[in-house]
C-alpha cells in the first residue's frame, strides 16, 4: 500500500537522465498505472503531485500532510489487530498475479545498471552534476522540472 501527502511529488526521472528506470519501476508501474500511464510517466520523466499519483493508481490516497501520519498509524493498527493467518493468506493471494518474478526485476536490474555507460547517459550526466544531482536542494526536489529544462538529447531523432 501506498500513501501520501498532498504536497508530494513523484518522478521517474531516469529516462531524461540517459538511463532505463531500475529498482523494480518498469515491472511496477505498468501493473499499477496501465501501459499508457507507465509509458507517460516512464518517458516523460515529469513531476506528478501526490493528487494525480492518486488518480493515476501510483498511491492508494493522498491525505493532508498534517493527517498522513496519523492515517498510516491508525491503518496500520486496525490491520495488525486482525489474525495473522488471514492476513498472510490475502497477501499471499494478491502477490501472485500483482509482482513481477524475482528473473524480471534481475534482468531490470542488469539493464538499468548497464544503461549508465549508455552514451545518453554519458553525455547527460555532467550537466546533471553540475547543476545539483545527488545533492541535496531544489534539483533533487522537483527532478521532473530540472530535467526537462537540461538541452534536448536528440541523437535518437537521426
Amino acid at each position: 500500500m501506498r500513501f501520501a501527502s498532498e504536497r508530494a511529488l513523484f518522478c521517474q526521472p531516469e529516462t531524461a537522465n540517459g538511463n532505463l528506470p531500475g529498482g523494480g519501476g518498469l515491472e511496477h508501474l505498468p501493473r499499477l498505472l496501465g501501459r499508457a500511464r507507465a509509458l507517460e510517466v516512464a518517458l516523460s520523466s515529469d513531476d506528478y503531485s501526490g493528487e494525480l499519483a492518486e488518480r493515476y493508481g501510483w498511491v492508494n490516497r493522498t491525505v493532508p500532510d498534517s493527517e498522513l501520519d496519523a492515517f498510516v498509524d491508525t491503518l496500520a493498527r486496525r490491520i495488525a489487530s486482525f489474525d495473522k493467518e488471514s492476513i498472510a493468506a490475502v497477501k499471499q493471494q494478491v502477490n501472485r498475479s500483482t509482482l513481477p518474478s524475482a528473473e524480471d526485476l534481475q534482468s531490470s536490474y542488469d539493464l538499468y545498471m548497464d544503461s549508465f555507460g549508455w552514451p545518453g547517459s554519458q553525455r547527460r550526466l555532467p550537466a546533471a552534476t553540475a547543476a545539483g544531482r545527488n545533492q541535496p536542494g531544489d534539483y533533487e526536489l522537483r527532478l521532473g522540472y530540472h530535467l526537462g529544462r537540461q538541452p534536448a538529447d536528440d541523437t535518437h531523432l537521426r
